[in-house]
């Protein structure tokens, strides 16, 4: 199963206490966590040949926020590469020039993902041709 974000300005504010957030809507319809704390493993999936960040693989931590019924990911306890410092530190995405780029998550099992960062003007027919390549 294949789901597509559009970033919001906490995906990409550099501040570690703005965490990336997933609705109500997209756990109960894409990612199907049941536990208050769940660990994601995330492997990037690039659309560029020879790029050289290509399979690399980070694990993120998701809590569960009762008073909105969604998810947060925060940053790791032990400092490691998170989904935030992944799009922030590896793929070097900011809130003035990629607000309006987009990334696919493609469901592999509950807990891993293959991501693929989509920028705003990529033509494609098909996300399955974009996990694909």
């Amino acid at each position: 199963m294949i789901r597509l974000f559009r970033f919001k300005k906490n995906d990409l504010n550099p501040s570690h206490g703005k965490q990336i957030e997933y609705s109500a809507s997209d756990v109960n319809e894409f990612f199907n966590f049941s536990t208050d704390e769940v660990s994601v493993l995330f492997e990037y999936c690039s659309i560029r040949p020879n790029d050289p960040l290509n399979g690399l693989q980070f694990h993120s931590t998701f809590k569960f926020s009762p008073a909105r019924g969604d998810y947060k990911s925060y940053k790791n306890l032990d400092g490691s590469l998170n989904l935030k410092s992944f799009f922030l530190e590896k793929l070097h995405l900011n809130m003035v020039d990629n607000l309006n780029d987009m990334y696919a998550l493609n469901k592999i099992t509950k807990y891993t993902y293959l991501i693929v960062y989509i920028p705003r003007g990529l033509k494609y027919t098909n996300l399955n041709d974009l996990f694909n390549k």
